[in-house]
């Protein structure tokens, strides 16, 4: 498949319409806990920590892409233990995101850090978050390991990964900088 091809079957995964309305994407985290300590990955095409996740296939319930994403991207089978909240990002990328993060515990596999899509994975307390975790998965990765349920809240970021593989005009260290910065929050519901 050429360069051409492979941009525009990227741009068409990304850009969803319905009629003329441009759709907002909806990404799904896992927050693998394990004795108190969250599971991070670390990404192959953009070197910062995340909580792993990805987007629904088609006509895949959310359960099933959590499940399916974490064991991709970690090696684990994981059993959802619940919902931490459902985040909107309306500034992210061009058409803005929603990610719902839920909680989930390993029940058998084994972790396997370098994956297709990873290049790293380790769990890390609410004290040890790396400096280099996506910045908006930071608010995330606390109300995860805070046992946070049914957070509603809006971050306010602008950048996502895809700015980064798509080479923007910053440099990829800028970009980098930008996306491990945590955006301000708005919490609409408050954790409990």
């Amino acid at each position: 498949m050429s360069s051409a091809e492979d941009d525009l079957k990227d741009v068409c995964r990304q850009h969803r319409f319905i009629g003329c309305r441009k759709l907002s994407i909806l990404g799904i985290g896992i927050a693998i806990i394990e004795n108190g300590r969250i599971l991070l990955t670390k990404r192959q095409d953009v070197p910062v920590w995340c909580i792993p996740g990805g987007h629904l296939d088609p006509a895949e319930f959310i359960f099933e892409a959590a499940i399916r994403e974490a064991k991709e991207e970690t090696g684990l089978d994981v059993e959802l233990t619940g919902l931490v909240g459902l985040y909107s990002l309306p500034n992210k990328g061009e058409f803005g995101s929603f990610e719902i993060i839920f909680s989930a515990r390993p029940s058998s596999g084994k972790l396997i850090r370098n994956t297709d899509e990873t290049v790293d994975a380790a769990f890390y307390s609410v004290d040890e978050l790396p400096d280099d975790l996506v910045g908006w998965q930071r608010h995330q990765a606390i109300d995860a390991l805070s046992n946070s349920v049914g957070v509603l809240s809006i971050l306010d970021e602008s950048i996502s990964i895809s700015h980064i593989r798509n080479g923007r005009r910053e440099t990829t260290k800028d970009l980098i900088r930008k996306i491990i910065t945590p955006p301000k929050r708005i919490d609409i519901s408050k954790p409990h």
